[in-house]
């Protein structure tokens, strides 16, 4: 079966680059529309290129690719905020980074929606929540200095 899934992906990333299937729409009446395929044809595990009426341009793609798409589009915008909470941590002077990150990564979860997805958000503010929280993570200049 993985072999099948990896040659159906090849097939939709080839079918995209190339734009082997196109089709043009037709409204037969209020509730019908007809495609009319001029170059390729249907094929479940490739992409469809439509041109309506009005000159608009559709693709369609195989819900199985969609929801593929629409997982990495998450997985990299979780992966961005990580990369930018990173940064904004490393900023305010944790006493160690890696066990700052794994707090913080816990704190972050409270932020996902019921889909667990991750939400926008304020990395910087989100940095000084961590810090005032858990100030035990983090140096404490302004108290080394104070006589």
């Amino acid at each position: 079966m993985a072999k099948q899934t990896k040659y159906g992906r090849q097939n939709l990333v080839k079918s995209l680059q190339n734009v082997s299937n196109v089709a043009y729409m037709g409204q037969l009446d209020d509730d019908r529309w007809l495609l009319e395929f001029v170059e390729g044809g249907f094929k479940n595990d490739e992409a469809w290129f439509i041109k309506a009426p009005d000159g608009e341009e559709f693709v369609a793609l195989p819900q199985q690719a969609l929801n593929n798409l629409l997982n990495h589009l998450q997985n990299h915008h979780e992966e961005k905020l990580l990369i930018l909470l990173r940064h904004e941590i490393k900023e305010l002077m944790p006493i160690d980074l890696e066990d700052t990150m794994v707090v913080a990564i816990h704190e972050l979860d409270k932020y996902k929606d019921s889909s667990g997805s991750l939400q926008s958000l304020d990395v910087k503010e989100f940095a000084r929540k961590i810090k005032i929280t858990y100030p035990n993570l983090f140096l404490q200049l302004d108290k080394l200095f104070s006589f």
